[in-house]
């Protein structure tokens, strides 16, 4: 119990100093390493696990599968390169991002503001976990400014 209320305190004292401070075994381990040993750990003490979590916590095929276009959710997707010579854009995306920022140096108090990102597709990629295909778009980014009289691209 004395143990308890000693880390209540010191998540306290580290929360008004408006720092983020990870678990300890966060700091100096890889995530997917952390993971994988947080399953092993929950399936040893007889924890149910989910399945899907189960799945993910392993590691996926080593070869991914490479796409030019992709149809999915009632949407044309293409990779930047593909649109050479068309006259229709399907590789754009855009994004909404939340970024937590300070004031100032000395500010402790976190600030969140969402950031408007606008870009391009590159590569579309299909990562096989067996049970499990993940679709990963990667993207070239470029912040947008979309408010007030000042609208610029970056």
């Amino acid at each position: 119990m004395a143990q308890r209320k000693l880390e209540r305190a010191e998540y306290r004292r580290r929360k008004r100093n408006g720092r983020i401070v990870y678990l300890e075994v966060l700091r100096d381990e890889v995530f997917s390493k952390w993971f994988k040993s947080e399953i092993f750990r929950a399936k040893e003490a007889g924890e149910a696990i989910d399945e899907d979590v189960l799945v993910l916590s392993l590691p996926p095929s080593s070869q991914a599968t490479s796409y030019r276009s992709m149809y999915a959710f009632g949407n044309h997707v293409r990779v930047h390169s593909a649109e050479g010579n068309l006259t229709t854009v399907n590789s754009g995306v855009a994004a909404t991002f939340s970024q937590h920022y300070r004031s100032s140096v000395h500010a402790k108090n976190l600030k969140a503001a969402n950031l408007e990102y606008v870009g391009w597709v590159e590569e579309i990629l299909a990562v096989d976990y067996g049970r499990y295909e993940l679709v990963v778009l990667y993207c070239n980014w470029v912040m947008a400014n979309m408010v007030g009289h000042n609208t610029t691209m970056k």
